[in-house]
């Protein structure tokens, strides 16, 4: 993030399947071939609720967007916010995913001059466009035949709000 830090949010042992980590932390770029040493991040206000198969992307050069994941036999719809600078998560109950969904393979697709981005979950195909702050399901993924092993419940979380944008 902004070519200083690499960001680690969430995840699970390869190994054990039934650990879940939802400690969240961050290596500088500068430093990552003399040490493994993570920082960890403590935030100063804020609490992520999914613990794994989190995805994020950088919105601008202060703020992380962080969406969907899942944690025991849930998937969930969050967006959050994470001000690097500020320290600060803030869940963002104005634009949830339009379904909750985890997500494995970390990739996506920024289109229309960064103006949106395109990602494929477990179940669907999502797109945000950062004008409009609006989540889109473009279809389903095709890693969806393969999900129902998984076969998980939509979180039905409270809509605290922590903070609002």
């Amino acid at each position: 993030f902004n070519n200083t830090y690499l960001y680690a949010f969430g995840g699970h042992r390869v190994t054990n399947p039934n650990y879940s980590k939802t400690s969240f932390e961050r290596i500088k770029f500068s430093e990552m071939r003399s040490t493994t040493y993570w920082e960890d991040i403590e935030f100063d206000v804020g609490i992520l609720e999914p613990e794994n198969y989190i995805s994020c992307i950088p919105i601008n050069k202060q703020e992380i967007m962080i969406f969907g994941g899942q944690k025991n036999n849930y998937k969930f719809d969050d967006v959050y916010i994470y001000d690097v600078e500020l320290n600060i998560l803030i869940k963002d109950d104005d634009c949830p995913l339009k379904q909750a969904d985890f997500f494995e393979m970390k990739n996506c697709i920024y289109t229309e001059n960064k103006r949106k981005f395109i990602i494929a979950g477990a179940y669907y195909i999502h797109q945000f466009d950062r004008e409009q702050r609006r989540w889109t399901i473009l279809g389903k993924s095709i890693f969806h035949k393969y999900m129902t092993v998984h076969n998980l419940e939509t979180a039905k979380t409270s809509r605290l709000q922590l903070h609002t944008l």
